[in-house]
């Protein structure tokens, strides 16, 4: 049969034209004092009244409709923080009038200004000049610092519509000015619907760009995927240049992108078709990052499970980044051959076992031992294994200590422990590769130092990889707004990700050996845009992570063939 343009076991050629066509950190609290300025001309003065008094003070504070602006829980909750320097008399005062902040904001404020020794309280004057810029009558609800640039963004919120709608206005903290607004409101559900939708409309001014996004949620009201995304770029005068259209595809999981034009022409980003009479599933990207760099993403399969990736980076001038070509063929339901870039493999399972031997240069030979490398659901991993690619194969020997098993419905729950070297799984081979790229990661040391201190990881601390990351990620946060960010935060977070600024480079090394692998199918719809935004958007990374996992493959060339 061939797929694509490569022939594998031996079947006849089919036609082969192309397709037409959200969080706040935890913050440690250091002990601190807010002192009295001694010149008050240039630094606040901060009154200090007894806690009691201050109390008294603030359970009195009306709003405009001359209700109590702070209940009971409030005051004491003001009580409480005000004792450890967090939240002052003073800060209420100033945010009480001019904004509809609840306690619980103000004291969010507090403690960020604490932890960044904000003894001139800074960040409140910006909110307060902020919120000067709103529209007449509206008071901001509260404010958040952008998870994504912390130094240079924020936004404030507030509700309208009867609260239905929740509104943000996006600032440079610098100014401070609007640079963005949005708002977000949940969409019509159908009767005897599992699912309902959460509308996000939102406007960049930086870079003339208007989207609307609407994201499905289950009747739980956790995020269930993106059903549709449609961006509208303007230039300065406000003249239409191009429409950015996200729509769900064919394949389950996959979404169809597709350009359109003022003049009517279109151009496919994103295409993914099922073939009606022999099933095949084939997935054309031809995309391209801010910067111009072209990503080119062809896979295809068949109901049998033979499949092929061509993956293609290149640069704006014209030269190859990355290439790689695989392919996986199903012989019968126990033997497999598989290949990539020139390297072949042999993959065979009985009972008790699988083996993979590279039957194109080393000769090298692996075994995955079920009762020794798998417990809990067998029959999940074993069927999992069955389709992953020989060079991973080695990879799960090298890196991993053990694999068990989840039923399936627990697919996203999903995790490598780096301390065991055991991967928590169910039968999916892309969240598979994801976890075996944290094995990877956490594997490649170098010298017996290394290996006990844990320093010097190939990928989560090559200089290349996130230098080339870092500045995929300024490039990004340029070209797009929060709404778009929010597809990828698990990547680009500077604030707020549980690992820190740079933990979101761990899942993108991560992701990075799955995107190159695999696609995202229905079992994990609900982050197939995270992954397209990745391929799309972070080529150049993705091809220095693939750079540095063929290291392996050098030295073993080295030891084969010699110097």
């Amino acid at each position: 049969m061939q797929i694509g343009n490569i022939n594998i076991g031996g079947f006849k050629k089919t036609d082969d034209k192309p397709a037409t066509t959200r969080s706040w950190i935890n913050i440690g609290i250091k002990p601190d004092k807010f002192e009295k300025s001694a010149d008050t001309s240039s630094k606040p003065l901060r009154r200090y009244i007894s806690l009691e008094d201050a109390a008294k003070k603030i359970s009195e504070m009306k709003n405009d409709r001359g209700e109590a602006r702070f209940d009971e829980k409030e005051v004491n909750l003001f009580k409480e923080h005000a004792k450890n320097g967090i939240v002052h008399y003073e800060m209420v005062t100033k945010l009480a009038d001019t904004t509809e902040f609840k306690m619980g904001s103000i004291i969010e404020l507090g403690a960020r200004m604490k932890q960044h020794e904000d003894k001139e309280w800074k960040l409140l004057d910006t909110i307060l000049e902020c919120a000067k810029e709103l529209p007449d009558g509206v008071k901001p609800s509260g404010f958040a610092i952008s998870s994504f640039e912390p130094d240079s963004e924020l936004s404030l919120r507030y509700y309208n519509k009867g609260r239905t709608e929740k509104s943000h206005f996006d600032y440079s903290k610098d100014k401070p000015e609007i640079i963005g607004k949005s708002y977000s409101y949940i969409g019509n559900a159908k009767v005897g619907s599992k699912n309902i939708t959460y509308v996000t409309v939102s406007e960049d001014y930086r870079n003339n760009l208007k989207s609307r996004k609407e994201e499905i949620l289950t009747n739980e009201g956790y995020p269930d995927g993106i059903k549709s995304e449609t961006i509208e770029r303007y230039n300065k005068n406000g003249k239409l240049l191009r429409k950015d259209i996200m729509t769900e595809s064919d394949i389950e999981g996959v979404h169809n992108i597709r350009y359109e034009f003022p003049d009517g022409k279109s151009r496919d980003v994103v295409k993914a078709t099922v073939d009606s009479k022999t099933g095949i599933k084939t997935i054309k990207k031809d995309m391209r990052s801010p910067d111009g760099t072209r990503t080119e993403f062809l896979y295809e399969d068949d109901p049998k499970g033979n499949r092929i990736i061509d993956y293609k980076i290149t640069g704006t001038d014209g030269k190859l980044i990355m290439k790689n070509s695989q392919t996986f063929e199903v012989v019968d339901d126990n033997h497999f051959i598989s290949s990539k870039n020139g390297h072949k493999y042999d993959i065979k399972v009985d009972e008790k076992s699988l083996k993979v031997k590279d039957i194109m240069h080393s000769g090298k030979e692996a075994s995955i031992e079920f009762d020794n490398m798998i417990s809990g659901n067998k029959d999940e991993i074993v069927s999992l294994l069955k389709k992953i690619p020989g060079e991973e194969l080695f990879e799960v020997v090298d890196c991993c200590n053990g694999i068990k098993g989840n039923d399936h419905d627990k697919i996203l729950n999903s995790a490598y422990n780096k301390l065991t070297k055991e991967i928590n799984m169910a039968d999916n081979l892309f969240v598979f590769l994801h976890e075996l790229g944290h094995a990877k990661d956490g594997e490649r040391v170098f010298g017996m130092k290394d290996i006990k201190t844990g320093t010097n990881k190939v990928y989560a601390q090559n200089p290349t990889i996130k230098k080339t990351y870092i500045k995929e990620r300024e490039e990004f946060n340029k070209a797009y707004p929060q709404a778009q960010r929010e597809h990828i935060d698990y990547f680009i977070k500077k604030e707020g990700h549980y690992a820190g600024e740079f933990g979101g480079l761990n899942e993108v090394i991560a992701e990075a050996n799955a995107v190159t692998n695999s696609y995202t199918n229905g079992d994990v719809k609900c982050i197939s845009t995270r992954s397209q935004y990745l391929q799309q958007h972070f080529p150049k990374t993705i091809a220095a992570i693939q750079e540095a996992m063929y290291y392996k493959d050098d030295i073993e060339a080295l030891k084969y063939y010699g110097t």
